[in-house]
Formats: structure tokens, sequence, C-alpha cells
């Protein structure tokens, strides 16, 4: 902060540039004004009935609202349209974008640097991806009988492949 001979010297710029008066008073009574007429458009809006109060810190609080309830065509429109959803994963999703992307999975280097061998290696990361994206474990992920799942597979590509050690390529 400036004061002094500094504020003095900048005074006249900086408040010419930011659009402020030397004196506040007038700019104070156009804010207390804009916010009370604010108040006073919200409340004509509250429901008759409706309990308001204002807590010790000036916060407002409002009484639970009764809930209208969803017009039929509303309900039948949901029915359709989960009918109508794909009943996908995200793992997969993540697989199918990554194929949209061949180099997606070029970009996860191990923390060693060198060049992975790893079978299905796209698997494992979209499943870690999944966890970390869902913020689960990736226990959630394990398929025994599956590589790219397997428990020991995932921690591995956790681990040096998202860790916080690996380099972005």
């Amino acid at each position: 902060m400036l004061s002094g001979e500094s504020w003095a010297n900048a005074k006249g710029p900086v408040l010419q540039a930011l659009g402020l008066p030397e004196d506040p008073t007038q700019l104070i009574d156009s804010h207390a004004g804009s916010l009370d007429a604010a108040y006073r458009h919200v409340a004509s809006r509250i429901d008759a009935g409706t309990e308001v109060t204002v807590d010790d810190d000036g916060r407002l609080h409002l009484s639970a609202l009764d809930a209208i309830p969803d017009p039929p065509s509303l309900t039948e429109l949901r029915k359709q349209v989960q009918v109508m959803l794909p009943r996908i994963g995200l793992p997969e999703v993540i697989v199918e974008v990554m194929s949209w992307l061949p180099g997606f999975v070029g970009a996860f280097t191990s923390v060693s640097g060198g060049r992975s061998r790893l079978e299905d290696l796209h698997v494992s990361i979209a499943a870690c991806l999944s966890a970390h994206a869902m913020n689960i474990d990736l226990t959630d992920f394990v398929k025994r009988g599956v590589p790219a799942l397997e428990r020991g597979r995932l921690s591995h590509v956790n681990q040096n492949y998202l860790g916080s050690d690996v380099r972005a390529v």
C-alpha cells in the first residue's frame, strides 16, 4: 500500500484509472442504496408464511420451502431418456476416447523414462484415471483374471505412470 508522498503522487492517476472519486462518501451512499433496493426486492418476492431470519453475522435464513411435484410429462421424459442412454462405465468411455487419440497413451511415460512393454496399458491407465476422477480406490477396478486390471498391475501403473514423480511428455 502506498502512503505519504508516494500516495499523493499516485493518487490522481490511480483514482482516475479506477474511475473512483477522491471523496468516497457519495460512492458508498450510492452502493448502500443499491444494496438496500436489492434486499427490498428479494424480500418482496418471499412467499407469505415463509419464515425469514437474520443471524448475528447478518446472514439471511429462509425456512424450508415445499417441493413442487414433478409433472407427469417430466417423469415420463426421464423414463424415456433413461432407456435411451447406453449403459457404459467411465473406464469404457476413457478407453473409447483413447482410441480416437492414438498419441494419448504414449503421453504416459514411466517414472524410469523407459518405453513400456505392458500389454493393454491403455486399459490400466483408463482404470487409474477413472479412480482418480471419481476419487475412489483402485480396488473398485480390480478384476481377477484380467491382467490389465489385476491389483498389482493397477498399483504399478498408478505409481509409475500417474504418480507425482512422473514428468509429462
